[in-house]
């Protein structure tokens, strides 16, 4: 089971402001990498999840599961240097990405009555070690994609983002300290899925799991809203602080062994910062603490000679998790 509630591309488009000003209000935060700049891109997500319910019911009647306690954790990590080819009035048209690191190990066990159990997941990517470019098209208004270089999967092309700058978290217009404006679900989900759908697959996944965690990153969704603090040096630097909170969530099903299926729900609080440097005119860091549950309903039949059994299963899961984001030059 992926924990991870948690991916983005899109610029202004993703921000509603809250405030209209015919007059510039003082700062502006803009992207605004020269072409010909590298920049390696260090994300690293923590997961953890603890069962805070379990119950089972057989044609309506609740069952006894006696004490349980189930925990899990995973860490993601990936590591993006990207190249810039071209930039045009402070908008992204072509970069190369390199997939320096991807990596995502999870631990779960499980004590009940019955003993102990424990799994570890390890999932990997073909993408590693590869190099993609990206290229916007114009006239097409999207983004093609191919490999520089060895060759690699194209199946796994289509579901990588090529802007990861965080742009949907940036204001539109110029602002001053406490202005606030909106966030949507394209800005939140870069922050969920680095770099969009990685093909990210452990050795022992099967279709089911791999179509439920597509299904999950289709229905993801999230509103939020950010404040601009103001500015602040550190270590010779100008940065721009902008905080955010925000509501993510998602409902989608997956196919379980025996044909059943099982109906997930997801909501999470998050809460963050993020630091934009202001004379590289890119993000420098940010650093988002999330909290949620995950709620998992079952039902499936069977049957024993003539007796028939409806069986169902309701499963309440607590999640919290860190995830860090590091911006800086390859030069």
């Amino acid at each position: 089971m992926n924990t991870n509630p948690l991916r983005l591309v899109v610029p202004a488009l993703c921000i509603v402001p809250l405030f209209l000003s015919a007059e510039p209000r003082g700062t502006r935060i803009a992207f605004g990498v020269e072409a010909g700049a590298k920049v390696r891109k260090t994300i690293t997500q923590t997961s953890q999840m603890q069962l805070e319910s379990l119950t089972m019911s057989v044609n309506g009647e609740e069952r006894d599961m006696g004490e349980l306690e189930q925990r899990g954790e995973s860490n993601e990590k990936y590591v993006f240097l990207d190249e810039y080819k071209q930039v045009e009035k402070g908008e992204l048209r072509a970069l190369v990405r390199t997939y320096e690191e991807a990596s995502d190990t999870q631990v779960q066990s499980m004590k009940s009555p019955r003993g102990e159990q424990s799994r570890e997941r390890e999932a990997k990517t073909e993408l590693l070690g590869k190099s993609v470019a990206f290229q916007f098209d114009a006239e097409k208004d999207e983004w093609k994609r191919e490999f520089v270089g060895d060759a690699g999967d194209d199946a796994l092309l289509p579901g990588l983002d090529a802007e990861y700058e965080l742009l949907g978290l940036l204001p539109e217009a110029e602002v001053g300290a406490g202005d606030q404006w909106e966030l949507d679900t394209r800005a939140l989900a870069a922050l969920a899925f680095p770099g969009g759908d990685l093909g990210m697959h452990g050795e022992d996944d099967n279709a089911a799991e791999v179509a439920g965690r597509k299904a999950m990153r289709d229905a993801f969704e999230g509103k939020g809203k950010a404040t601009f603090k103001g500015l602040r040096e550190e270590g010779g630097v100008s940065l721009a602080e902008i905080e955010f909170e925000a509501d993510v969530s998602a409902k989608w099903d997956v196919e379980r062994d025996g044909g059943a299926t099982e109906q997930r729900s997801m909501a999470m609080k998050l809460k963050g910062e993020l630091a934009w440097n202001m004379s590289k005119q890119r993000a420098e860091h940010v650093e988002v603490e999330r909290e949620g549950k995950l709620e998992m309903h079952a039902k499936s039949s069977m049957s024993r000679g003539e007796q028939s059994f409806e069986i169902a299963t309701d499963t309440v899961l607590g999640l919290t998790g860190k995830d860090e984001f590091q911006f800086a030059p390859a030069d």
